[in-house]
């Protein structure tokens, strides 16, 4: 009897020292591969505190199997070489998927990685088809999550078209920036084809400050409207510039654009006749993104960001497909995130269908005025 005793105490022992960990591998792991000290660092914080919020409600709900979901986080510093080291040690650490940088290069770094350990991430922020290319099933457990350059230029071809009532544009695009010339093409192709007529394309340099010359030849040419797609920085130049020489024409952008860059660079006099597309507004407040932006608020005591948003759907769409699978195995939460179907975000609606993982999803045009935003209309592809 002694000795039994001898031999329980020792099996609690060795219990109460391993629980902890057995406990932690048993712990549903989602991956975030961001920028927090980068370039890129406002907005992955964001996605951080997205992604969190998503986890929390995945666990206050019961979470899959007796299992709780937490968060493992790695820090790219903006760079690809660190967002493949980056990678590799999440999918090391027990990820059964992964969200994805902002910064496009950064997330198909984060992809070769994914398709190599076979364990599927969504890209959150960027807008690259090349990411979620399934073209011969060549990238099977990359998906997109952000809507592409086709679905940007397409859309707001047919604003400005359609609801703005213009025939002629002219449209601005970054040197080098294969974002901005695969929207013109996209823009361009669909213009055309509604009968409208593009006047004039003009490449600049990134950081560029003086566009008086472009404004006048495109004032020349006839545009009606101006289509620039690239970045707040030159398109808060474009718009002031042209608003000096007394030229009100709408000025039509991207997602690439960030109201809190664009004000203090235009003007907020200069921000009229100004329409720009997102994939979340805070302020539309219906469905799950009314229920996001307060349970957010809740949580952090400061209004969403896009960031925010787009992760906090990526990783509830990661731990639902997991639950519709019945397993954690990264294969089979793949197979489940194909199928995404109907799946009500903060975001909007989401569905990834047959052929492709980029979502197909609403687009939030936004119209300002002197500098303020307010819900234009929302575009359904």
């Amino acid at each position: 009897m002694k000795i039994n005793k001898v031999l329980l105490l020792g099996l609690i022992m060795l219990l109460s020292a391993v629980t902890p960990k057995a406990l932690a591998a048993d712990t549903i792991k989602i991956g975030a591969n961001l920028d927090l000290t980068g370039s890129n660092a406002i907005f992955d914080q964001f996605a951080i505190d997205g992604a969190k919020l998503a986890i929390k409600e995945f666990n206050e709900n019961g979470g899959f199997q007796g299992r709780k979901a937490e968060l493992i986080v790695e820090n790219n510093r903006g760079q690809i070489s660190e967002t493949t080291f980056a990678a590799k040690r999440l999918v090391s650490a027990g990820a059964i998927g992964m969200i994805t940088p902002t910064s496009p290069v950064n997330a198909l770094a984060a992809a070769t990685v994914s398709e190599e350990m076979k364990v599927p991430l969504i890209s959150t922020f960027s807008t690259d088809s090349y990411i979620s290319s399934t073209a011969k099933g060549s990238k099977p457990y990359s998906f997109q999550l952000a809507f592409s350059e086709k679905s940007q230029g397409e859309a707001m071809a047919r604003f400005i078209y359609k609801s703005l009532g213009k025939r002629s544009a002219g449209i601005f695009i970054e040197e080098n920036s294969n974002f901005t010339k695969a929207v013109e093409e996209s823009f361009r192709q669909e213009f055309k084809k509604l009968g409208g007529s593009v006047v004039l394309v003009l490449i600049y340099k990134k950081g560029q400050t003086d566009f008086t010359t472009e404004i006048q030849s495109l004032r020349n040419a006839g545009a009606e409207a101006i289509y620039a797609p690239g970045f707040a920085k030159e398109a808060g130049r474009i718009i002031r510039q042209a608003r000096k020489t007394g030229w009100e024409v709408p000025v039509v952008g991207s997602d690439r654009w960030n109201p809190m860059e664009l004000r203090p660079i235009a003007g907020y006099a200069a921000l009229t006749n100004v329409y720009y597309v997102t994939e979340y507004d805070p302020d539309v407040s219906k469905g799950r993104a009314a229920l996001f932006k307060e349970s957010y608020q809740k949580e952090y005591g400061k209004s969403p960001q896009l960031s925010a948003a787009l992760a906090y759907d990526a990783t509830g769409m990661i731990l639902e497909a997991m639950k519709r699978a019945g397993s954690s195995e990264p294969a089979k939460v793949r197979a489940e995130l194909e199928k995404t179907s109907q799946f009500r975000g903060a975001t909007g609606v989401i569905e990834f269908r047959e052929g492709s993982h980029g979502a197909t999803r609403s687009l939030i045009i936004m119209e300002m005025i002197l500098g303020r935003e307010k819900f234009k209309q929302e575009f359904v592809p």
